[in-house]
């Protein structure tokens, strides 16, 4: 018995809709979670295997132990590590829990309500797809199983007016299972499009050194770096693209 070749999903960009609210922020909550921990999982298994072994002697123990005058001067030396090792425990503590804190800080902005802070239209209301406010919108990635007709949300993007010439590329994002379909290369082309029609000058971004493929996505579709800044558990990359040589019929 063979087995058959499933035919991929029909991938359609289109204006975000209210019914699409739940699942752009499930989605984005799933790409902070695979991204963003990675490198501080690896601090926290390295600092812990340095004060594992010495960070279970309670301090008050330690202080006695430390007038003890058999005790070798190595040992001493093990007790005073171990008793201090509280102090950077808790600071690792603390900085774990402001990477999830800063995780829901961001969940809890523009992605509460999408509609009303990209100030999409309401198609429900007969009006447009590009008739959002301002040149700000909001885009979404359909993907349409030919075989089942199931419907899902697997990338969605947003463009936030700044000025009369700057806007901001915000939320991009592509679902894991479809990385590598050029989802996002076409989300972000769509949003190039956009400002350009809407008289933007530049477009703005920032995303973190961690984010390798949305780094080589927008260096290669023209975005140029500005400067990094380091942040307590990230190094973010500040990028801008120039849209005076870019056409306006322009394909990726």
């Amino acid at each position: 018995m063979t087995d058959v070749a499933q035919a991929p999903d029909v991938v359609a960009f289109r204006t975000f809709r209210p019914e699409d609210q739940q699942a752009c922020c499930d989605m984005l909550l799933e790409g902070f979670l695979s991204n963003a921990p990675n490198l501080f999982r690896q601090k926290v298994q390295n600092f812990l295997s340095l004060f594992l072994a010495v960070a279970a002697i309670p301090p008050a123990a330690a202080f006695s132990l430390l007038h003890d005058s058999n005790l070798p001067a190595a040992a001493r030396l093990l007790l005073v590590v171990g008793s201090a090792s509280t102090v950077p425990l808790l600071s690792l503590m603390f900085v774990y829990n402001s990477v999830y804190r800063k995780v829901g800080a961001a969940l809890r902005g523009d992605v509460r309500d999408i509609m009303t802070f990209y100030k999409v239209a309401d198609r429900s209301k007969g009006v447009d797809d590009e008739g959002s406010e301002g040149g700000s919108h909001f885009w979404v990635a359909e993907a349409t199983s030919p075989s089942t007709g199931r419907q899902r949300i697997v990338g969605c993007v947003g463009l936030e007016r700044v000025d009369a010439e700057v806007c901001e590329l915000r939320r991009m994002c592509v679902c894991l299972t479809t990385r590598g379909a050029r989802v996002g290369a076409t989300l972000a082309s769509n949003l190039i499009q956009h400002a350009k029609a809407h008289g933007f000058k530049k477009v703005v971004l920032s995303t973190a050194s961690a984010n390798f493929s949305a780094l080589r996505l927008y260096s290669r579709l023209g975005w140029t770096l500005t400067k990094v800044e380091d942040e307590p558990v990230r190094r973010m990359h500040y990028m801008e693209l120039d849209l005076h040589g870019v056409p306006l019929s322009c394909q990726t």
